[in-house]
């Protein structure tokens, strides 16, 4: 039943998510083993997730406090279903009975907000109008809870109904 239960972990997860960093190099990973070892070893933000009784070999998975744009990666986007979200599967603990895996949600790029579902909580970063168009706002996959990680890049020009305004800073980001 246990291997079952490890086999369907794998099994059910899309090919994606797999190739999102939870399997390094399509290869099991060994319990215990360090960064320097040469083979069977998770990348940071990973822990090896194995079976208590089955010990000698795990999955990499994303560890669920592993947050930041340096682990955006993880990430996975639901395409056009679903625009501005992501999700991924992680786990809180290395021993599988211990703590079932979890799916988080996250907002894509260029949306914020901390969604708990595939449907609600993310928002479209706010743009402005400037001299050549509509400028999109932008954000940072990993790093976009809340509308002040928004930004739109500096050197445009524009009016709106208060007047003209010129944002400086000629490509430096400009946060909400």
């Amino acid at each position: 039943m246990r291997k079952l239960l490890f086999l369907l972990l794998v099994a059910g997860m899309p090919s994606q998510l797999l190739a999102a960093g939870y399997l390094q190099n399509g290869e099991r990973c060994v319990p215990g083993s360090t960064f320097e070892d040469d083979t069977g070893v998770c990348e940071p933000g990973c822990r090896c997730y194995y079976e208590r009784e089955n010990p000698e070999f795990g999955v990499c998975i994303a560890k669920c406090d592993a947050v930041g744009v340096e682990y955006a990666h993880f990430w996975v986007g639901y395409g056009s279903a679903a625009p501005g979200y992501a999700q991924r599967r992680c786990a809180d603990c290395d021993i599988m009975e211990d703590c079932p895996p979890k799916t988080q949600y996250a907002c894509t790029a260029g949306y914020y907000g901390t969604p708990s579902s595939p449907q609600t909580g993310c928002q479209l970063c706010p743009g402005v109008e400037s001299d050549m168009g509509t400028v999109a706002g932008r954000s940072d996959k990993g790093d976009n809870a809340d509308i002040s990680k928004c930004y739109i890049y500096g050197g445009i020009s524009g009016s709106d109904e208060v007047g003209n305004f010129t944002i400086q800073g000629n490509y430096e980001k400009c946060y909400w």
